[in-house]
């Protein structure tokens, strides 16, 4: 580069910094600024050295100077450039390993260190950091080092001037009369150089006193016109007396004859009152570099740094203000700009998203930010910085020690911290060392991001990447999700977990997997969970995280409740088979304890999962459907055989005892006493043959949707004590205690429910629990309990018979199954009443369960519905008993309406001692025509199934033309609703086959009577 050229760079600089600056201060101030602005450095530094050879730094723009006064690194950066009287270009990727961790200790990459020589003599040196100009290093090498040696001579004067007022005191000399005396005060600049400020009087010769004294007065006179700081004597009073050029110019007046007329306290704001300066002033005799705020003429403000000191005037008595002003606006300006900086550099780090952090090696927090404080969970900083890093802040203390020194000292890591509450978050952090060179101390900073969302991501696509794998292997369901459950715990606290999968058309739940602390729900058992949690889920097809809080009000809003034993937090989410398509079910994982379990992120990954398992699922039960209905095939085969072998062991067996012993009967000679055991066999064998009949039936109609519920009003009590009567001669018989127990008032027992259901449910309960004790003691009865919002009557039967072994407990309720069926002491029964009571426990809208041990005893519960009733008389279902009496003066005209011979003969022969006239029919149509021909039949016993025309459309056809006459339907179905049926049609009662005598004279009794 030309020389031209680098001279009219240097005058600009001059230029510029000669134009906006008359003192020494700002002199360099402004030096320092072209050079910043003209040669592109980010920041420049002088540092010179001191008569004791150590390093100080002079001028830094544009930060302030006692901020870099302390920056170690800087000095250590300056003291280098000391050593050579060349210009260096220092940069981090070039230099030694001390040199480069410096510059990354103060985050720079490159600096130019200019030295400052004078006399031949290094005295200091601008160092100029990050050079973003636009020329290249080796041509700003060539133009500095032509512009060095006028920098060193500039700022070794600018040193010189801006330290006059500490170095150089003006001294009044009294000639004394009788001695010949120099007055001469020495002293230093800041290099050490000696210099002598005085006033020389010559005793031995009057002329040349005089004139040394006009020299020395004229080059006082002169440095003070000449220095660029003001000068200024004024009384205390604020009348100026003198000034100096340069304190014209800071004020900006035209001339010193116009400031003097200007009274001092003109110059003073009310923010900077005279008053309160003189106080200090007269308090301590001086004021040294005081900065306060002052009037130019134009009215602007400047900064002004000042040094007052009273003087004492014993001639006159008068006090005076001798001081100097130095313009400071430039730097005020220039620190405003820094402070302001600072501070949006603080608000930036207050408000960003991300953790930012500074802390000592040793694991003690020196700063944070707000957003590192509210990420770890903490109150506020002071709780958080008060926590020990090391102990408290990490899993595992390697993921802090692994920041080690890389060669660029910054790496990026994520890994695991802990918060305040314990659970985990998964951060990246951005952190690098800071070293201090003097002490070697080595700090820790950095920023911090929370990527749990991200990295649960990450685990989500990989876990369902696993599950898809798993899922092409030949597995059962229940295998595949407990893998799935598997997974989920690595991410997701779910000790609690449960799948349930929705059957649309019984409007039911299955669990084809279900883990949970409390609560146990049988594998593939349906369940209704109508506006429970989880049916609320599926129906909206919205994930759901339901608190405490959320409770009442989702109960409030949509009537949801929870089922079993209500968790602190549930969290649901629905099962999809494609992403937008109908809920087919629910995933849910549920906590007891800890009220923050779970949040939005652990509820969007088990959605994310959920909503691509689905189709595994489908594909899992595809093949465990193939797999269980060909197991279901042949298990019902087995259970088939092993039915209809238990039905003709049921059949035959009561059926060898009627033939058998009514073939005896056929024998002569024989016996009353014999003739009346033979018959009871034969009683007894109809009897057993009858009730499985009726139990064959009625599994038949609740498997085909026939039956049906009848609800009326019932005493519960009364139905427990009828009960006990019945089977407490048998239980006597076997040594067998029977107890019950009503768990409410008599007018309180009173609801609503299918009398006949509850009757048989617990008529079977009672029977087997008589067949299975063979002594010991039965206690049955019930107790009422609340669930959420309902109320339910919870019954059970206790006994302490031979109890039923663990691994045949879940086929109890199963249809033609007996816990015993394969057992070689099979006791007699159709191994069906379970199986019926179960189907009408649900059609009452309740439960049934049980729990056993073998050996030792069984408990059967089953829960319905607590309906009160308002009605005062309930319906009952009164024990058969047996009784002796014949209805006395009973002439009736009957007409036994019955198509079966053999049914024909036997009520003609039960009826001929209370008839006068008995006519038979065997169809409807001849029974209406009968009935027309013979107005005066009392009595008809109509069957119900006969050919041309059945018997309920008799009835009715009768009704038309006779509404007095008998009329009692006979039937061989004997099913529940057959009697509401016939009293329906028109019959005024109802009696099931085969006929009992006392029971149709009891009825005959109570209809004619």
């Amino acid at each position: 580069m030309k020389k031209s050229t680098n001279d009219n760079i240097f005058r600009n600089i001059l230029d510029h910094v000669l134009r906006m600056s008359e003192n020494p201060g700002q002199f360099t101030e402004q030096l320092l600024q072209q050079i910043h602005s003209l040669l592109g450095a980010r920041i420049v530094v002088v540092a010179l050295k001191t008569k004791n050879n150590e390093i100080n730094i002079f001028s830094v723009f544009p930060a302030e100077r006692k901020i870099w006064a302390n920056q170690n690194a800087i000095k250590k950066l300056a003291a280098q450039s000391h050593s050579s009287k060349e210009i260096q270009l220092i940069e981090n990727k070039t230099s030694n390993k001390a040199t480069s961790l410096l510059l990354r200790s103060i985050g720079v990459e490159k600096v130019i260190s200019i030295p400052l020589i004078v006399s031949s003599k290094v005295e200091g040196s601008i160092v100029m950091f990050d050079i973003i100009g636009k020329y290249r290093p080796d041509e700003l090498l060539n133009i500095l080092e032509e512009l060095s040696e006028m920098f060193a001579q500039t700022i070794r004067n600018a040193s010189l001037y801006n330290n006059l007022e500490s170095k150089v005191e003006i001294s009044t000399i009294e000639f004394k009369k009788q001695n010949e005396e120099v007055a001469v005060q020495e002293s230093n600049d800041n290099s050490g150089n000696k210099f002598l400020v005085g006033i020389i009087n010559d005793t031995t010769d009057s002329n040349e006193a005089d004139e040394a004294l006009k020299k020395s007065e004229e080059k006082f006179r002169s440095l003070v016109t000449n220095l660029p700081v003001g000068i200024f004597r004024s009384t205390l009073e604020g009348k100026v007396l003198s000034v100096n050029p340069a304190m014209v110019h800071i004020y900006g007046y035209d001339s010193e004859e116009e400031l003097l007329n200007v009274p001092a306290h003109k110059y003073y704001t009310e923010k900077s009152p005279r008053e309160k300066m003189l106080s200090i002033l007269i308090k301590k005799g001086k004021l040294l570099n005081y900065e306060t705020l002052e009037n130019k003429k134009d009215g602007s403000l400047i900064w002004v740094s000042v040094n007052y000191k009273l003087i004492h005037n014993n001639d006159s008595k008068t006090d005076y203000i001798d001081g100097v002003v130095i313009d400071i606006t430039s730097r005020k300006q220039a620190e405003e700009l820094l402070h302001k900086s600072e501070a949006n550099y603080q608000n930036l780090v207050e408000v960003m998203p991300d953790g930012v952090y500074k802390s000592t090696d040793e694991g003690v927090f020196i700063d944070v930010n707000t957003a590192m404080v509210n990420m770890m969970g903490y109150a506020n900083k002071e709780e958080f910085m008060a926590i020990d890093i090391k102990t408290e802040l990490y899993f595992d203390i390697e993921d802090r020690e692994s920041v080690t020194l890389q060669e660029d000292l910054k790496e990026m890591r994520v890994f695991r911290m802990k918060k305040k509450d314990g659970s985990e978050i998964w951060v990246e952090d951005h952190g690098w060392l800071t070293v201090d060179t003097d002490t070697q101390k080595v700090f820790r900073e950095g920023i911090i991001r929370d990527v749990t969302e991200r990295k649960r991501f990450e685990e989500t696509q990989k876990i369902i990447l696993e599950i898809s794998q798993f899922a092409d292997q030949k597995i059962s369901l229940v295998s595949f999700l407990t893998f799935v459950h598997k997974k989920v715990e690595t991410m997701i606290r779910s000790n609690n977990f449960y799948v349930a999968l929705y059957d649309k058309d019984s409007d039911t739940y299955t669990f084809p997997y279900h883990k949970d602390e409390i609560d146990n729900y049988e594998y593939d058992r349906t369940y209704n969970l109508k506006n429970g949690y989880t049916d609320y889920v599926r129906r909206t097809g919205n994930r759901k995280l339901i608190t405490v809080d959320l409770k009442s009000e989702i109960y409030k809003k949509d009537k949801v409740i929870g089922y079993g034993e209500v968790p602190s937090v549930w969290l649901g989410v629905p099962l999809r088979l494609e992403p937008e398509s109908e809920a087919i079910g629910v995933i849910s994982i549920q906590d007891y304890q800890n009220l923050d379990a779970y949040s939005e992120l652990e509820m969007a990954s088990l959605e994310i999962i959920a909503n691509n398992i689905g189709k595994f699922i489908q594909q899992v039960s595809y093949f465990n459907d193939h797999k269980r209905a060909k197991e279901k095939a042949e298990e019902s085969d087995r259970l088939k055989s092993a039915f209809l072998s238990n039905m003709s062991h049921e059949i035959r067996t009561p059926m060898n005892g009627i033939l058998g012993f009514s073939s005896l009967l056929k024998q002569t000679g024989l016996t009353g006493q014999t003739k009346d055991t033979y018959l009871k066999i034969i009683e007894k064998s109809g009897a057993r043959m009858l009730s499985t009949i009726n139990d064959i039936i009625d599994i038949s109609k609740v498997e085909s949707g026939q039956m049906k519920i009848s609800i009326s009003e019932v005493e519960i009590n009364e139905q427990i004590e009828n009960l006990h009567a019945f089977f407490n001669p048998e239980a006597i018989k076997k040594n067998i205690q029977l107890s019950y127990i009503t768990g409410l008032k008599r007018h309180e027992s009173i609801i609503k429910t299918d009398l006949d259901k509850v009757y048989s449910i617990l008529t079977n309960l009672i029977k087997n629990a008589i067949k299975y004790s063979h002594e010991g003691k039965i206690e049955f009865g019930y107790k009422i309990v609340n669930f959420e919002s309902e109320s339910f009557l919870e019954f059970f039967v206790k006994d302490t018979g031979i109890g039923i072994p663990a691994n045949r407990q879940s086929a109890v309720f199963e249809r033609f199954v007996q816990s015993d069926i394969e057992d070689k002491h099979v006791y007699e029964g159709s191994g069906l009443g379970l199986t019926i009571s179960k189907a009408y426990i649900e059609m009452l809208g309740g439960n049934i369960w049980m729990e056993s041990q073998e050996g030792i005893g069984s408990q059967f519960y089953f829960t319905i519905p607590y309906i009160q009733s308002e009605e005062a008389v309930p319906k009952s279902k009164f024990v058969k008993t047996e009784s002796t009496t014949v209805p006395q003066k009973m002439k009736l005209k009957v007409l036994i309406a019955e198509d079966d011979e053999f049914s024909n003969t036997h009520l003609s022969i039960l009826l001929k001692d209370i008839s006068k006239e008995i006519l038979h029919c065997n169809n409807g149509k001849e029974v209406i025509s009968v009935c027309i021909d013979n107005p005066d039949i009392d009595l008809i016993l109509m069957d119900i199934k006969m050919p041309i025309m059945d018997g309920y459309e008799a009835t009715r056809q009768i009704r038309g033309f006779n509404k007095d006459i008998i009329i009692i339907a006979q039937t061989a179905y004997a099913l529940i609703g057959d009697r509401e049926k016939a009293l329906e049609a028109g019959c005024n009662d109802y009696i099931t086959k085969p006929i009992d005598k006392m029971e149709l004279y009891n009825k005959v009794s109570n209809l004619f009577i």
